[in-house]
């Protein structure tokens, strides 16, 4: 906790105040709970902090939670105690087991929030806060703080005391680019924190330098800045630019992070399931081999082809039989993957399962028919691979 709050107070030296950071302070001081939403970008986290650093200093106890239960178990009715929710219900999209923790408690909730001396504030994506789902969870529409309102939005006076925060004397530069996208305060970030980053030509054109620097942008909060800020088509675009030299793409990238909000968001836009790196691994191969049993649905559901195999003719079964992915291997085989495609050395899926010894593959293998009596180059068939 305490590391938490160094944190936030080092950031908050960074903080301008403007007027949405005053209006949330006097809404949260007025009402007991508090919803700040916006995009990525915004400053949705830098004003719940500011603003639960301000009621720290007018002798609230302040407690970071993540699981609704928390409120219950650390209510204290003899203490002024403000509880903090960051990323509320989700990031990319609503979080279903988040969802169902806060339903599962909110009678209770309601009632412990009308109590004096405690109050809640979260901050949420405005994609969050906007899904049909949320409507469940009422009580976190009765006093919003919407960032990208009238109300509340960045004036430009505002904009340009940020750009000079982190910026200095590059502020003046982009000043003339702060209306392109609402997440200008994380734009400037960015580039105080990544020197390497030309701010004016990502700002006038985020998809070329994209392009042109996948390499160092390999971060999700580049992705998040970008697809919670352009409209549809440009989206697709961003989605759908390549490492033409590596042949590397944010689906790629998703698919070795195992990051499924990524994934999710790069098939929306029709990011080519199929597409090879270099070294032609495949997208499937990539997330049989991590185990991300999830992104292997989502990728076959998408057309991916389930036999498509690398340069030296391993298969996406291949890569699931050598890591022990049960459930992969029955996934693949029910989207009729090929049981006896071999390595380029023949070595077949049921001869590397016996080989490692993973009886449940070996097991699910042999009710989908594996040749029993595919030989290696060298001969030996599975039966054999249990002694090799």
């Amino acid at each position: 906790m305490i590391q938490i709050f160094d944190q936030w107070q080092k950031d908050d030296a960074n903080f301008v105040e403007t007027n949405a950071a005053k209006c949330v302070l006097e809404c949260i001081q007025e009402n007991s709970c508090v919803t700040i939403t916006a995009s990525s970008g915004v400053g949705k986290t830098a004003t719940l902090q500011h603003v639960v650093l301000k009621m720290a200093d007018d002798g609230y106890d302040i407690l970071p939670i993540t699981n609704p239960h928390d409120i219950v178990k650390f209510y204290n009715p003899n203490q002024k105690t403000l509880f903090v929710i960051d990323n509320f219900c989700g990031t990319y999209s609503i979080n279903q087991s988040d969802l169902y923790n806060w339903e599962s408690v909110m009678t209770h909730f309601k009632e412990l929030i009308h109590k004096p001396l405690i109050k809640i504030i979260v901050a949420c994506r405005i994609q969050v806060y906007k899904d049909n789902k949320f409507e469940s969870l009422s009580i976190f529409k009765t006093n919003v703080c919407n960032l990208l309102s009238e109300n509340f939005c960045l004036s430009q006076a505002e904009k340009n005391s940020i750009a000079e925060m982190y910026l200095e004397t590059k502020a003046t530069a982009i000043i003339q680019y702060s209306d392109l996208y609402e997440c200008f305060p994380l734009l400037c970030k960015l580039n105080r924190d990544n020197t390497e980053l030309n701010v004016t030509d990502f700002l006038k054109n985020p998809f070329s330098v994209y392009a042109a620097e996948i390499e160092q942008l390999k971060k999700k909060e580049i992705f998040e800045i970008l697809t919670n800020q352009v409209d549809i088509s440009y989206q697709r675009q961003l989605a759908q630019t390549n490492d033409i030299k590596h042949k590397n793409n944010a689906l790629l990238y998703g698919c070795f992070s195992c990051d499924f909000p990524l994934i999710q968001w790069c098939c929306y836009h029709g990011v080519d399931v199929n597409q090879c790196r270099l070294d032609g691994t495949s997208l499937i191969c990539v997330s049989s081999h991590e185990g991300d049993t999830e992104a292997v649905k989502m990728l076959l559901k998408n057309k991916a082809d389930v036999n498509k195999c690398t340069d030296d003719k391993v298969s996406p079964l291949f890569m699931a039989c050598q890591k022990n992915h049960v459930d992969i291997v029955k996934m693949l085989l029910e989207y009729k993957a090929d049981v006896n495609k071999c390595r380029a050395d023949k070595v077949s899926p049921l001869f590397l399962a016996c080989q490692c010894n993973h009886v449940d593959i070996v097991k699910i293998l042999l009710e989908y028919k594996a040749d029993v009596n595919k030989c290696t180059d060298n001969k030996l068939s599975p039966v054999c691979g249990l002694s090799v």
